[in-house]
């Protein structure tokens, strides 16, 4: 059975969690400011602790990998990428969107399609579908302008429309109006991540190490700090 530290630091909270023989063993999230990173490291290591293991004994290590804040997915990967080098622990990235793309779909068990999306700079959406049934996503993760966001959305018809949710305004209304339906009060969340690992993990969609793939320190999905 598998044993997964799961480290999310995407988003305006640090969430960490373990997940071990497909449970929730250990799960916390805290308020980040400018602490961010000092308080990063002992938030990990409770974690192990009361889940009473050694960073050897994990399976994988599970860390967010944008979009997100600069500074917080920078933190988080070198963190991961630190336990991996001295355990010897591989490193499976979850991205942002994908994380929330999973939590709609346990939130919302009729939905068929499932559409996030993460408000950027400049009037830019990072946004992607994901399908219950398929192991890809059906339009993968980008960054688009409002208006192609606009168009994208125009072309997603049939009886399956997306639930969706959308941290920006704009975006909002733009799916509103298209008749999705939204849901509500999710964000990128440590378990979450832990699970959609622990799937990955049976298909080898792995990295080794975070500092053997220097792009994993700078993911392509990331929103530049405010």
């Amino acid at each position: 059975m598998q044993s997964i530290l799961s480290i999310e630091t995407s988003g305006r909270q640090f969430s960490v969690s373990v997940y071990k023989d497909n449970t929730e063993v250990y799960s916390a999230k805290v308020e980040m400011e400018q602490s961010q990173e000092a308080l990063a490291a002992p938030v990990i290591d409770l974690a192990m602790k009361s889940a009473g293991l050694i960073y050897s004994e994990l399976d994988a290590i599970a860390v967010g990998s944008g979009p997100g804040s600069y500074t917080g997915l920078r933190i988080g990967m070198a963190l991961a990428s630190g336990i991996s080098f001295g355990s010897g622990v591989p490193i499976v990235p979850v991205g942002t969107l994908e994380n929330l793309a999973f939590q709609i779909l346990e939130n919302c068990p009729k939905a068929q399609l499932v559409l996030p999306v993460i408000e950027a700079r400049k009037g830019e959406v990072f946004f992607g579908v994901w399908s219950r049934v398929a192991e890809k996503p059906e339009i993968d993760p980008v960054c688009v302008g409002m208006e192609e966001f606009s168009l994208a959305i125009e072309k997603i018809t049939g009886p399956d429309l997306p639930v969706f949710f959308s941290s920006g305004d704009d975006a909002r209304k733009i799916l509103a109006e298209a008749g999705f339906e939204e849901v509500i009060g999710l964000s990128p969340d440590s378990i979450s991540a832990a699970k959609i690992a622990a799937a990955k993990l049976g298909s080898g969609s792995f990295v080794k190490s975070v500092l053997d793939e220097p792009s994993y320190l700078k993911p392509v999905y990331i929103s530049s700090p405010k």
